[in-house]
């Protein structure tokens, strides 16, 4: 519904809805750029110039982005009603990319006004867009109603759960389901893991469950999941917060610890071929391990030269 709306005022210039009658005064003109402060996007110039700069095939995503944040922090209601027109007709990506990150960075998530243009994206995307529109619907949290008072978060779940639709855009959900990490997430995707009766959502949503809690030994384990619930349904919301911190704080260290690993194996094995190395090439090897990428080469390329 909201696209045949959008087409219907697709021919309105941005710059227009910048003097809607429902909007403040305007304040005076300000010189405004990129690096303008959101909260001086106030008046109907600035705001004329945000959505030029929005549209601009010549400015970078970053600068594009920048406008749509802009425009999203603007108490203006009108400059996000214009947002999401364009989200809605734009043909240009890479100005519907920087709105829906926008969306996807703003301080407080996107507002409710943009729940069902995004819910409809999510249905509808082709991909290119897809990882974006995911990241933005994500943002919505479970309580959090949408323009219609339907919590958006709702119609994510029921998309994820629902077995008779494709498998492509169950996958959206789940992962959008899961940009919460929250125990009402963990529930969802627990009874998808658990009892759904295709393969292929069972497998998404055990890797949206290591994504959500930072675990990934369970696997695909549905039992050693469950187990590791029930010792932690019962948190507080901040306990289970921090629980998920402990989390992803021991695989850093453990990823960090293997890496470290992986360059001490790669350090001695360079050593015992520079020590197969004829004499007489050695220095071009030396040479060329000074140059690389990599610290741990370079330094052993220095200890050898003194050995040298």
């Amino acid at each position: 519904m909201f696209l045949a709306v959008a087409v219907a005022f697709g021919s309105v210039g941005l710059g227009q809805f910048a003097n809607a009658q429902d909007d403040p005064p305007a304040s005076p003109a300000t010189s405004i750029d990129a690096t303008t402060p959101a909260a001086l996007v106030d008046s109907a110039e600035a705001l004329a110039q945000w959505a030029n700069q929005l549209s601009n095939a010549e400015a970078s995503l970053s600068q594009r982005r920048a406008a749509a944040a802009a425009m999203l922090a603007s108490p203006r209601n009108a400059a996000k009603v214009a947002l999401r027109i364009h989200l809605a007709t734009s043909t240009d990506p890479v100005t519907q990319r920087a709105i829906l990150q926008a969306l996807a960075t703003a301080p407080k998530g996107p507002p409710a006004s943009f729940a069902s243009l995004l819910l409809e994206m999510l249905r509808s995307s082709d991909g290119a867009l897809l990882d974006d529109v995911i990241a933005a619907v994500g943002r919505y949290e479970d309580a959090q109603a949408g323009q219609d008072n339907t919590p958006p978060r709702q119609t994510l779940l029921a998309l994820a759960t629902d077995s008779r639709n494709p498998l492509p855009l169950r996958r959206a959900a789940i992962r959008a389901v899961a940009q919460q990490r929250t125990q009402p997430t963990v529930a969802a995707l627990l009874t998808i893991a658990g009892q759904d009766p295709s393969l292929g959502a069972r497998d998404i949503a055990f890797e949206a469950l290591s994504q959500v809690t930072g675990l990934t030994e369970p696997g695909n384990d549905a039992a050693a999941w469950l187990t590791w619930w029930q010792a932690h349904r019962d948190m507080t919301p901040a306990a289970f917060a921090d629980a998920l911190v402990a989390n992803f704080i021991n695989a850093t260290s453990a990823a960090a610890q293997q890496h470290r690993q992986l360059q001490d194996r790669l350090v001695e094995t360079q050593r015992q071929l520079y020590r197969a190395t004829p004499a007489e090439k050695r220095p071009a090897m030396l040479a060329a391990m000074m140059q690389d990428p990599l610290e741990p080469l370079r330094l052993l390329a220095m200890d050898l030269s003194v050995q040298a």
